[in-house]
């Protein structure tokens, strides 16, 4: 259900749009935005769907990249995981919520919380 006053956005994909995905300029323009998201965020919050068919695996570099600039990084996972998590956003995250703990979870007050868990 979409909000009042909202649109959908387009799904664009490889199969849908292969021009602009193989365009170096459009590669590059996007990689440099993302980079400048990150460097002026405060915290980086990452949904993970731990399942290797559905892993973003742009999500995991991005929390490499926030890691690494000493970025706070809430790791949010499906209520119910329904696979293993890999240990390196397990473990690097700074907090690791369910979906469900979003919506009430304190980002005034971020806190080392591990992923507590079968890791990979």
């Amino acid at each position: 259900m979409l909000l009042p006053g909202t649109a959908r956005l387009p799904r664009w994909t490889p199969a849908t749009q292969p021009e602009m995905f193989a365009n170096p300029e459009w590669q590059l323009a996007t990689f440099a935005t993302d980079i400048r998201g990150i460097d002026a965020t405060d915290c980086l919050i990452a949904l993970l769907d731990p399942r290797p068919a559905d892993t973003d695996h742009g999500a995991l570099w991005e929390m490499g990249y926030a890691f690494a600039s000493h970025k706070p990084v809430v790791l949010v996972l499906p209520d119910a995981p329904g696979a293993d998590v890999n240990l390196m956003p397990a473990v690097g995250a700074t907090a690791v919520v369910s979906l469900a703990e979003l919506a009430t979870y304190d980002f005034a007050g971020i806190s080392y919380r591990p992923y507590v868990g079968r890791v990979f």
